[in-house]
């Protein structure tokens, strides 16, 4: 008789709360929960108010992504385990209805809060409001409830970034969640956002900032609460499940690959040398839910007045660095070429001098966006190469940082909950990383990448190919007519040196 899975046996006829239900992480957590564990008993979405759109409907948004198809073959009527709660994680009380909050506090057993703001460019009063208040509201709710069991966070590796060596601690955050909010709530926004720079310090944004502050509150109020924090590090499109190479979002490494291999981004401040930490999603997920069968085992491995912290890295043996991304785009773009965004050849480097980074990204970005809105407007189209090379180019400075800066990471309870696991649960939540094969990864995410994120189907690669080659062409041809014409200026005005 084959062994039952641990973790699925402890999800039985639990009621869940889930915060972020409609984000990244959510969905894929969603599609996992209620795939392999069809007999939890509720799961409760927290999912913000939409004007014109009933709560049906919202649920029926939130299930139309392909990530669900594979449930919907398995379980039909998966959606009548869900149930949905009116509220906002950056509203006073969540912003929830008395009666719904009366429910959440009698039946929940399980809370995941993985609501967050992941904007790195977001004012700190919104990034205040998204996470630390949140924080707030959400302790207080989950003092409340009678019978939680379990309550993981979803929090980041970057939280404590100004430290070169992150463990699996609480840091010291520099300033109190009540000090902030105090601030953010009497302080006019425009002086806030003066503010700023001073308040962050050595924090590069408000994200990683208030997600410290985040976990600082978490420390001082939980008390004897059974809970969990589930660091990770850049989360990645899906390895395996519910589907493979899956994304809802350009955020972050997905952004600029996608902007690499459409041509519009050449070259971006980061040191080939550094580790590339990014994780996939599906493996995020099954720590998540190995964490919560952890805080429910009747002699938890948790010590007593603990929180568990999982740093959720690969391992330096299996860990692949900026300079391997860079060259397998070179080689995934002959392969897997984009079809209708190929705006120019792919060809992209990374440089560590900020200074020569500044003098390329002119001649290769703006002056490239300014002709190619010339050329937009004589073809009678909307210029807008300058404005979305803007926003790239902001998106490449917010991610210099992380792409110039290197840390090392303790993962002790990430390994130990692993062996912890039986092997049923191994192969079914499986969240190592020393096995994962980073080639292979990203051939598949940039493969169904252009099918997910940019509707572009599989049957278009043979034009995409033809398309690639044409530009290398047109691209050789027009770094050749340069050179050559900056050696006619050159003789012609030094011609007593040739």
């Amino acid at each position: 008789m084959e062994a039952q899975s641990q973790i699925v046996e402890s999800f039985k006829n639990q009621t869940i709360f889930l915060t972020g239900g409609s984000g990244f992480v959510g969905k894929v957590f969603l599609a996992k929960l209620l795939t392999v564990c069809p007999e939890v008993n509720t799961i409760y979405l927290l999912v913000r108010p939409k004007r014109n759109k009933t709560p049906s409907e919202r649920l029926r948004d939130i299930f139309s992504f392909s990530c669900f198809e594979p449930l919907k073959s398995k379980w039909p009527n998966f959606q009548e385990k869900i149930k949905l709660i009116i509220g906002d994680c950056e509203k006073i009380g969540l912003d929830i209805a008395a009666q719904d909050r009366e429910i959440l506090r009698r039946e929940v057993t399980i809370f995941l809060h993985a609501a967050a703001n992941v904007k790195f460019d977001q004012s700190l009063k919104l990034a205040t409001y998204a996470n630390v208040r949140a924080m707030r509201e959400v302790l207080a709710l989950v003092k409340e409830m009678t019978r939680l069991k379990a309550f993981t966070y979803v929090s980041t590796v970057y939280s404590n970034c100004p430290h070169s060596h992150i463990g699996e601690d609480f840091y010291e955050s520099g300033m109190k969640a009540e000090s902030l909010l105090t601030l953010v709530e009497s302080v006019d926004e425009s002086v806030l956002d003066a503010m700023t720079p001073s308040l962050l310090k050595t924090w590069p944004n408000t994200y990683v900032f208030t997600k410290c502050i985040s976990e600082d509150l978490l420390k001082r109020e939980a008390g004897d609460l059974p809970v969990a924090v589930v660091r990770p590090c850049i989360i990645m499109p899906t390895a395996r499940e519910p589907v493979p190479a899956w994304s809802d979002n350009f955020y972050g490494i997905i952004g600029i690959c996608v902007g690499v291999l459409a041509g519009v981004i050449k070259v971006m401040p980061g040191k080939p040398a550094n580790p590339l930490h990014v994780i996939p999603c599906d493996y995020v997920v099954n720590l998540i839910m190995a964490s919560v069968w952890d805080l429910l085992q009747p002699k938890s491995t948790v010590k007593e007045n603990k929180i568990a912290i999982y740093n959720h890295v690969p391992p330096p043996e299996n860990t692949c660095t900026l300079g391997h991304l860079v060259a397998t785009i070179n080689k995934i773009k002959w392969v897997y070429p984009f079809s209708d965004m190929a705006y120019w050849f792919p060809l992209f480097t990374m440089v560590t001098c900020r200074y020569w980074y500044a003098i390329r990204a002119f001649f290769q970005h703006t002056l490239l966006a300014y002709f190619a809105d010339v050329i937009l407007t004589c073809l009678g189209r909307k210029p807008i190469a300058v404005q979305q090379t803007r926003k790239i180019s902001k998106l490449v400075i917010l991610l210099s940082y992380f792409t110039l800066n290197t840390w090392t990471f303790d993962f002790h309870n990430v390994e130990a909950l692993w062996d912890r696991l039986s092997e049923k649960d191994q192969k079914l939540f499986r969240f190592e990383l020393k096995s994962l094969n980073w080639d292979d990864f990203w051939k598949l995410s940039i493969k169904h990448g252009r099918q997910y994120l940019l509707k572009e189907k599989l049957e278009d690669l043979p034009y995409g190919r033809k398309k690639v080659r044409v530009l290398a062409v047109i691209h050789y041809a027009t770094c050749a007519l340069l050179l050559y014409l900056s050696y006619k200026i050159l003789q012609f005005v030094f011609g007593f040196m040739f």
